[in-house]
C-alpha cells in the first residue's frame, strides 16, 4: 500500500493517541516514533484526526490535478455531496463556478451515481440475490471485512461505490476525460488507484488549500433542484433514506463508527442475522464528518441540517445501468504476520508483574486493549520492550531480556503535560458556563467558555479519571495541573480530554511549547495574554537548530535541544515554558 497517510517525525510526541484510536491497531512504535503498518490500515483517518501534534498528514495530490488541468485532455470534477457541510451555503453551481477557476472543465455531482447505486441496491432485495446486504459505499468498510472478516465478503453488495459509479458514467460520456473525485475521506485515495474510472482523488482540506493558495473564495447561493434526493447520501442513515425500505420480509439498519462496524460484522459472521440491509460508514456521524473534512469545519448537528436542507424528495432524473456494469466483486487481502502463541505473551506479562488476571490494571496507556494486547503487540514488533509506562524502566528492562534486544536501556519516564498556560489570569471567558461542571459537555457549547478554542476549560474531567490522583485542577487559576511524581502516564487524561491539551511527555524535557493555537497572533492575543503568537523568535535565538515552525507554532526536536533556554527568554508571551533550574550554561 502506499503512502496515503505519512508521519512527519519531528512532531511526533509518542502520546499513544493514535494507537489507543486506531481500531485494528495497525500502528507500531519504533524508537519513539508512531509508524503505520500499511498492510493493516484501513485508512479510516482516526489517527490523522485524534493527533494533537499534527504529526500524520495526507498525501497530497494537488499536483496531480494541476497537472491534469494544464494538459490537453478535459478534466471533470466528481463532487461529494458533503460539500455542503464543509463550505456553508455552498451550491453546486457556487462550487462549479470557483473550481472552474481553477481550470477544471466540468463538475458535477457525486450524488447522481449515489442515485443509481441505491438503485442497485432495491434491485438485489427485490430479486432476492443475497440475505445480507452491506452497503459498498465506503471503501474503509469494504476494506475491514476483506482484511478482518473475510467471512463476510459474500455479504457485500457487488456494487460499485457511488464515487466509481459517476466516474463510469463520466468518462463513458468522453472517453478522453480526466476524472477527479473531490470529497472528505482518506480512503478514496486507494480506492481510486485501483479503479479505472477515478484518476485523481483530492479531499475537501487539498481543495481549501489550493483555493486559499489562489485566491478563490467560494460564494454562498441558493439551489431547489427537488430530483436530488441521494445528495443525502453523507449522513447516517442517508442511503436508507433514499431506498423505498419496503421490503416487509427486510429488515434495514444504519450503523456508522469503525467499532459499530465491527460488532456488527462479529454478528454477521456468527450467522445470526438474515434478511436485512445494513448500511455501514467508517466514520460516526458518515461521510460529513469524515477525517479530511476541514478541522474547523466540524460542526456535525449543523452539517446534518445543511445536507438535509440541500437534498431533494426526489431522485435525481438519471437513467439506471444495467446490473452488470455496475458490479464490481471484492476479493480477500491477506495479512501476512505471524501471530505469537499464549506461551510467549504469558512469559511478557509474567515479565510485566501480571501473574493472575486481577493484577492486569487494564489501563490502556499503552494504547493497547488491556495488558493481554499490550504483550501480545511487543511480541509482534509492533510496540517497544518499553511500551507500557506504568510498569517503567524496571518492567521494560524484564521484557528487554525475554525479547533479546537492547531497546529499553533508552527507557525514559513520562508524565502527563499540560499543554496551556491560559488560566483564569491570562485566557478571557466568551461566557459565564453554568451547565453541567465535566469538559466534554461543556465543549460541545460553543466549544467552551474560553476565548481561546484550544485552552484548558478547568471543570476537571481529567482528574476524575485519573486512577493514581496525580492531576487536579487549581481552583484559584482552573487548569489542571499535574503532581509529576504521582503521575505514572497512563494517559486517561489525555484520551478523555476533549481540547487535546493534555500529552505525554519525558521527564526530561525541561523546555515545551504551551500553546496549540494556530489562530493569527491578533486572535490569539485578544483571547490570551500567553498564548504563542507565531513571531519566530525562538525559532531564531535558537543556537542548536533545534527549533522548526510548524503550522505557525514551535516544534522543539529534543535530540538537538541543549537546554540553554535561549527560546524561552526571547519568547515574548512566555508561550515556550521553561524550567530554569535545568539550564546549562556553554562554557
Amino acid at each position: 500500500m502506499p503512502d496515503y497517510l505519512k508521519l512527519k517525525k519531528s512532531n511526533c510526541q509518542n502520546c499513544y493517541k493514535c494507537i489507543r484510536h486506531c481500531p485494528v491497531k495497525s500502528i507500531r512504535f519504533q524508537s519513539s516514533q508512531a509508524h503505520i503498518v500499511k498492510d493493516e490500515c484501513i485508512l479510516c483517518g482516526q489517527c490523522f484526526v485524534v493527533c494533537p501534534q499534527n504529526a500524520k498528514e495526507i498525501r497530497n495530490d494537488v499536483p496531480i490535478a494541476e497537472m491534469f488541468v494544464k494538459g490537453e485532455c478535459p478534466v471533470a470534477v466528481s463532487l461529494a455531496p458533503s460539500f455542503v457541510a464543509n463550505y456553508p451555503g455552498a451550491t453546486i453551481e457556487t462550487m462549479r463556478a470557483a473550481l472552474k477557476k481553477l481550470g477544471f472543465d466540468r463538475v458535477e455531482e457525486t450524488a447522481v451515481g449515489a442515485s443509481v447505486v441505491k438503485t442497485e441496491y432495491e434491485k438485489i432485495i427485490k430479486e432476492r440475490r443475497q440475505s445480507v446486504i452491506i452497503s459498498t459505499c465506503c471503501h474503509s468498510v469494504n476494506t475491514l471485512v476483506q482484511k478482518y472478516y473475510p467471512e463476510a465478503l459474500p455479504y457485500l453488495a457487488h456494487v460499485l461505490s457511488p464515487m466509481q459509479a459517476h466516474c463510469k458514467m463520466l468518462k463513458e460520456e468522453d472517453p478522453e476525460l480526466k476524472t477527479v473525485f473531490i470529497g472528505p475521506c482518506i480512503s478514496k485515495k486507494a480506492e481510486a488507484d485501483e479503479s479505472p474510472y477515478v484518476d485523481c482523488v483530492l479531499t475537501f482540506e487539498e481543495l481549501s488549500a489550493w483555493f486559499e493558495k489562489e485566491g478563490i473564495t467560494v460564494e454562498a447561493g441558493e439551489d431547489h433542484t427537488e430530483e436530488s434526493r441521494a445528495r443525502l447520501f453523507p449522513t447516517t442513515g442517508g442511503i436508507l433514506r433514499t431506498m423505498a425500505c419496503d421490503d416487509p420480509e427486510y429488515t434495514y439498519m444504519a450503523i456508522d463508527g469503525v467499532e459499530n462496524c465491527i460488532n456488527a460484522l462479529e454478528d454477521i459472521k456468527s450467522g445470526k442475522m438474515e434478511n436485512c440491509f445494513v448500511e455501514m460508514s467508517a466514520c460516526f456521524g458518515s461521510c460529513i464528518n469524515g477525517p479530511a473534512m476541514d478541522q474547523g469545519q466540524r460542526q456535525p448537528v449543523q452539517d446534518f441540517i445543511a445536507v438535509n436542507k440541500y437534498a431533494g424528495k426526489k431522485d435525481f432524473a438519471v437513467p439506471q445501468p444495467a446490473s452488470e456494469e455496475l458490479k464490481h466483486d471484492f476479493d480477500y487481502i491477506s495479512l501476512y504476520h505471524l501471530m505469537p502463541g499464549n506461551i510467549e505473551i504469558e512469559a511478557i506479562l509474567k515479565k510485566m508483574g501480571k501473574t493472575r488476571p486481577e493484577q492486569e490494571l487494564n489501563c490502556g496507556a499503552c494504547g493497547y486493549p488491556g495488558c493481554d494486547g499490550c504483550a501480545d503487540a511487543i511480541a509482534c514488533g509492533k510496540a517497544p520492550v518499553n511500551a507500557c509506562p506504568v510498569g517503567g524502566k524496571p518492567v521494560a528492562d524484564k521484557i528487554s531480556a525475554i525479547m533479546g534486544n537492547a531497546e529499553a536501556a533508552d527507557a525514559v519516564r513520562k508524565v502527563a503535560s499540560v499543554i496551556c498556560q491560559g488560566d483564569s489570569e491570562h485566557c478571557k471567558e466568551k461566557f459565564e458556563y453554568r451547565g453541567i461542571q465535566d469538559c466534554v459537555a461543556a465543549s460541545v457549547v460553543n466549544d467552551g467558555n474560553k476565548a481561546c478554542k484550544f485552552a484548558c476549560l478547568g471543570l476537571g474531567t481529567c482528574a476524575r479519571v485519573c486512577p493514581f490522583d496525580a492531576i487536579h485542577v487549581d481552583p484559584v487559576k482552573k487548569i489542571a495541573v499535574v503532581d509529576d511524581e504521582k503521575c505514572v502516564a497512563c494517559g486517561k487524561c489525555v484520551a478523555i480530554c476533549p481540547k487535546g491539551v493534555l500529552s505525554l511527555r519525558p521527564v526530561t524535557e525541561d523546555v515545551t511549547v504551551r500553546c496549540r493555537n494556530t489562530e493569527p497572533a491578533k486572535k490569539v492575543l485578544s483571547a490570551c495574554s500567553t498564548g504563542c503568537i507565531h513571531c519566530g523568535k525562538c525559532f531564531r535565538s535558537c543556537p542548536h537548530g533545534a527549533i522548526t515552525m510548524t503550522n505557525g507554532l514551535p516544534v522543539i526536536d529534543q535530540s538537538k535541544c541543549q537546554h540553554c533556554m535561549a527560546c524561552a527568554d526571547a519568547c515574548p508571551t512566555k508561550a515556550m515554558w521553561a524550567n530554569f533550574d535545568k539550564r546549562k550554561v556553554s562554557a
